[in-house]
């Protein structure tokens, strides 16, 4: 078992901020692409999704520490999202993956489409 110096382990409160600020990271990145028209703009709805997801699944709070710290992790990286699109001037607030009809593989590999055109 890994010891830590005093005051340096891991903390709720340190991984939260983590996750925070991957989250207004990840506005942040999506607004350069957005900037650049490789990702389409998004919609109130994703926000009123992530939102009623959020309340739903509050209740994860008290079913035990795993399902405890996931809510907590998703909700910081949310608030970070927030954030980031107040500071970019983007709406990016989701809770799942990148929006249907993109591509998450790396470049160079099969599918090195960044988005998927309608037919």
């Amino acid at each position: 078992m890994r010891s830590w110096p005093t005051g340096t382990g891991p903390t709720c409160a340190r991984f939260l901020q983590q996750w925070r600020g991957y989250g207004r990271g990840r506005a942040h990145l999506v607004a350069r692409y957005q900037a650049l028209g490789l990702l389409p703009g998004e919609s109130w709805q994703d926000v009123v999704k992530t939102s009623l997801w959020l309340a739903v699944h509050a209740v994860d709070c008290v079913r035990g520490r795993a399902r405890r710290a996931t809510y907590l992790r998703i909700l910081a990286h949310v608030a970070g999202q927030v954030e980031g699109s107040r500071e970019s001037g983007v709406l990016h607030i989701r809770r799942g993956g990148p929006p249907p009809g993109t591509v998450s593989s790396p470049p160079g590999t099969a599918g090195d489409v960044v988005r998927a055109t309608s037919g």
